[in-house]
């Protein structure tokens, strides 16, 4: 094992490079593009007896309006979920490496949802994006996250272990939503946190989000 899972998780928090944002809401009415605390938990994985997962706790900024969300967010758009995979990316660059050479701790599983966008609501783009989000899913292809863990050398058969995110947000292939993203040159648009980056495309975030920005 390259590095302990620790190390890798302090090095994101010290050097993952996204925007600050707001602290947490403390929950309440939504009022005047205050957001609701709702977000899609829609794909359904079976827990699997003997599956080897650790959940690593992050803190993340959470932006409080529509208008927050609006502003750190560099593109915004509707569309599908066509396909969930998973890759090996390093934080720092946000780009894709799964060389098992590489020494590098900064190398992490990610989620990978590839999207066909239907309308582009902020920015603009091509009709498929891939939305990357840090930490694998139990109970769900979990012997390809295996696999892909193994091949890149961050894990051995020994330490072979999923690493969660502490988010409930999942999606599914064949929905719709409402994304909210930062898109860095490196072929991925990136979370700006794990809760705030999907929306049903009927809910009241999602109406206030594209209200925000038609103002």
């Amino acid at each position: 094992m390259k590095k302990t899972i620790a190390l890798m998780i302090l090095t994101l928090l010290l050097l993952l490079p996204l925007i600050s944002g707001c602290a947490g809401s403390k929950g309440g009415e939504a009022s005047a593009g205050t957001l609701l605390k709702t977000f899609p938990q829609d794909l359904k994985s079976s827990e699997n007896e003997g599956t080897r997962t650790i959940v690593s706790h992050i803190d993340w900024p959470y932006y409080e309006t529509a208008k927050d969300l609006i502003e750190v967010s560099t593109h915004i758009y509707k569309g599908k979920i066509t396909d969930i995979s998973f890759e090996i990316i390093d934080y720092k660059t946000g780009e894709k490496n799964d060389d098992p050479d590489n020494t590098a701790s900064t190398h992490f599983i990610y989620i990978v949802y590839t999207v066909t966008v239907d309308e582009y609501i902020k920015g603009e783009g091509d009709s498929t994006v891939k939305i990357c989000k840090m930490g694998g899913i139990a109970g769900y292809l979990e012997e390809e996250q295996y696999a892909l863990l193994k091949s890149s050398g961050i894990l051995n058969d020994e330490t072979l272990t999923i690493v969660l995110c502490n988010d409930d947000c999942t999606l599914k292939i064949g929905s719709d939503y409402l994304f909210c993203t930062i898109r860095w040159a490196n072929g991925y648009d990136h979370i700006m946190n794990p809760i705030q980056f999907a929306h049903h495309t009927d809910s009241e975030n999602a109406k206030m989000i594209k209200s925000g920005v038609k103002q």
